[in-house]
């Protein structure tokens, strides 16, 4: 039958669609992207994305599940991004799909940009940028969850 979901894990799925939502809506209103500043996006992002991270480990007691789980709209999107730009050349590149597969990481597209230039030189190659953002989206939401694993185990400590 159905199964009522509790507070926390209605408030970790919205946490998890966050960054989809802001994609979205950056997509379909390109003049907000020009009025909130990249840098200013980017820390909000970082930090909403950390605490998520942090709330998957002490919600699922830091198991491997609950980082799946917390990840598994990542994966998907990442996923799909490789299927569109790696593995599709650009006459059978499905142009929505393409699209889609960018909105996940938006938030993180300040920090892609700046580790696309610092380490693989030029940032115009797109598919560089959107590669660099998916990985710093995943090192900052594993950031949140080992945090966490770490404070419980000191506190845990006699």
């Amino acid at each position: 039958m159905w199964r009522v979901l509790s507070k926390q894990a209605v408030q970790l799925t919205f946490l998890v669609l966050l960054p989809l939502i802001y994609g979205v809506v950056a997509s379909r209103l390109p003049w907000l992207v020009t009025v909130l500043p990249a840098f200013l996006v980017q820390v909000v992002f970082a930090v909403l994305w950390f605490w998520a991270g942090f709330r998957f480990a002490a919600y699922f007691q830091c198991s491997v599940r609950g980082c799946l789980l917390g990840n598994v709209l990542w994966a998907l999107s990442f996923l799909l991004f490789v299927w569109q730009f790696f593995l599709t050349d650009g006459s059978n590149r499905n142009y929505f799909l393409a699209e889609v597969a960018q909105w996940y990481m938006h938030g993180f597209l300040w920090s892609g940009l700046q580790i696309a230039t610092v380490f693989l030189g030029d940032p115009l190659i797109v598919s560089h940028l959107i590669m660099s953002s998916y990985l710093i989206m995943l090192l900052t939401f594993l950031s949140g969850f080992f945090a966490y694993a770490a404070l419980h185990r000191t506190q845990e400590r006699p």
